[in-house]
């Protein structure tokens, strides 16, 4: 395919996710437990005809394992706020 054919083709069309990338759970070939987001388009050229697909995966273990970290100390958090305002609140015995 020519450069100015190329030029001509354009990622359109949607698949049953949208434009959205989703997350998947993937084994690396040492064994070690991946996250992976993927994505998928469709190639249409300059008619509008389909000529392709293409699908991009990314590791996403670090990105995804920090947000879990994360969630996890914000319930940690929202728990101790909770027991400390339930704890004001609580009438005071002498």
């Amino acid at each position: 395919m020519s450069a100015k054919e190329s030029s001509n083709l354009s990622l359109a069309g949607r698949t049953k996710l949208g434009r959205k990338a989703f997350v998947t759970r993937s084994v690396h070939k040492t064994g070690q437990k991946l996250y992976v987001d993927l994505s998928f388009a469709i190639v249409r050229d300059a008619a509008g005809e389909v000529v392709g697909s293409v699908a991009v995966a990314h590791d996403a273990t670090e990105r995804f394992t920090s947000e879990a970290t994360l969630r996890k100390r914000i319930a940690e958090l929202e728990a101790q706020l909770k027991a400390s305002s339930t704890d004001k609140t609580s009438p005071q015995r002498p």
